[in-house]
């Protein structure tokens, strides 16, 4: 039971470190994203100054641009915090005193396409989770002292003989039968057996109800899971090239003096927001993955 409770602790330890690490790949990924807009408006900005030295372009539009290009600087500078945030939380899941701030994580995204099947991992969830098992046993236990406690309360009796041969003033012998029992009258260990009785009880009471909870948690994640793969898969087919396009298109349109700021504006905003969701779903279907190893013990194998 020791080990068992030790293994549903460690499972719980390795999906915080799990989604720890995630949250560092999503803070990597919105701090690029940043920097690259950034980088993009920085790029706006040099362009304007030029046409406006060649008296091309009004001084006002230069300045609006200047404006937008210190929004992206915050945007960058607060994503640069989040990435912080998120190491340093990762660092002490792994134990470490002092977080570095020169730590950093270096990988991919886990993404499983095979498709999961609900009755397979309940099943699994029923088989393998550890404090399931540990409940189990701590069952089995109660129900040995149950059966140790009624052991307990039957009357045990002794048989025995003994024979006797002396040598005085000529020889005897002598042989005894004897027979010795308790005679309980009030005890006979009710109390302690029907404590292990209603210790048993509880026990079975507590494995229904925690195999209700596990059911439950994993119909959960696998919901989870369902709808951030569907999710992934729409931002990927449907959402990101078209918004990627878009932007691009009104970018040249603004370089060309054919749309205005406000209208790039919204271009590079949509396209922002189109990146932003793809890496929170590729992030949420990451964790749902890790969710369903945790919750049906398979994290633990």
């Amino acid at each position: 039971m020791a080990r068992l409770q030790l293994l549903n602790t460690t499972r719980s330890l390795v999906l915080d470190v799990r989604n720890g690490f995630l949250d560092v790949l999503q803070a990597k990924d919105s701090l690029q994203l940043a920097r690259e807009n950034l980088q993009s408006f920085q790029n706006i900005v040099s362009v304007n100054q030029t046409r406006v030295n060649a008296g091309d372009l009004a001084k006002v539009e230069l300045v609006r641009t200047q404006v937008a290009s210190m929004q992206f600087q915050t945007a960058v500078r607060q994503a640069e915090a989040k990435l912080q945030v998120a190491a340093n939380k990762l660092q002490t899941l792994m134990g470490r005193a002092t977080p570095s701030p020169a730590f950093d994580a270096e990988g991919e995204m886990r993404r499983d396409m095979a498709p999961l099947e609900l009755p397979t991992i309940q099943t699994a969830a029923l088989e393998l989770r550890p404090d399931l098992q540990a409940l189990r046993r701590d069952q089995a236990r109660s129900q040995a002292e149950l059966r140790s406690q009624i052991a307990q309360g039957k009357i045990d009796y002794t048989v025995g003989t003994e024979f006797h041969r002396t040598y005085i003033n000529g020889h005897s012998n002598a042989l005894g039968v004897f027979f010795q029992a308790p005679l309980p009258v009030f005890n006979r260990n009710q109390g302690e057996i029907e404590r292990a009785r209603q210790e048993s009880r509880q026990l079975e009471a507590r494995i229904k109800a925690l195999e209700t909870d596990i059911q439950t948690e994993v119909r959960n994640a696998w919901v989870q899971y369902s709808t951030s793969r569907d999710l992934l898969e729409s931002i990927e087919h449907n959402l990101l090239e078209q918004a990627k396009d878009v932007r691009d298109t009104m970018e040249y349109s603004y370089r060309r003096g054919e749309a205005s700021l406000v209208e790039f504006l919204d271009a590079q905003r949509a396209f922002n927001d189109a990146r932003q969701s793809y890496n929170d779903a590729r992030a949420d279907f990451a964790r749902s993955l890790y969710t369903i190893d945790s919750v049906s013990g398979r994290a633990m194998q």
